[in-house]
Parts: C-alpha cells; structure tokens; sequence
C-alpha cells in the first residue's frame, strides 16, 4: 500500500486515481489531501511525515520543488495539456531533477 500527499487545490478525478495506481504499480493507494498554504519545504515534509506518505503529487512552487529534489524527494506531477481552452489529463511524471536555466545578454 502506497500513501499518498495530493497538494493541489483541486482533488483528484477518477480518472487520475486509477491512473495513479498503475503509475505507482499499486491498486492500493490512499490519498491524503492538503490544500492549505504553504510556507516552506519543511512544511510540505511534515505534512508527508504526519500522514505516513511515500509519495506526493504536487502542485506547488518552482523553489519548493526543487528543495523537496534537495531533499531526497522526487515529487509526482499531474500531467495536462491544454487545446481549445479545455485541460486535458495526460498522466503522471515523476520530477528527478529541476533546473533553471537563463539566457546569456
């Protein structure tokens, strides 16, 4: 059994759970929702803490992503694409390494 950290101010459709499940390669998930503000990494690691999480699904800032991947944490990403003015879901990725990179003047 997988736990799970969803940090988005929505929750998760059908669709994304059971896609989920055979991203994690586990019918048995639990999904435990935070959508409350967040002031630091150290926040989004107690949360995951307090709730037994191995994973978590993440819609959050640049800077937080990258210090969960500092961490030791490689956040999930729900996947979409936009067309017609309509979001689709495409699936999930696992972010392993987040770089900023900047032209040169």
């Amino acid at each position: 059994m997988k736990r799970v950290l969803w940090r988005s101010k929505h929750i998760a459709s059908v669709e994304q759970l059971e896609s989920l499940k055979k991203f994690l390669k586990d019918d048995d998930i639990t999904v435990m929702y935070y959508r409350g503000n967040i002031d630091s990494v150290e926040q989004i690691i107690n949360e995951m803490r307090k709730w037994e999480c191995d994973e978590i699904v993440a819609v959050i800032p640049h800077v937080f992503i990258s210090q969960l991947i500092s961490a030791g944490i490689t956040p999930i990403k729900s996947v979409m694409r936009r067309h017609d003015g309509e979001t689709e879901f495409i699936g999930f990725k696992r972010i392993v390494k987040f770089d900023i990179t900047l032209e040169d003047e």
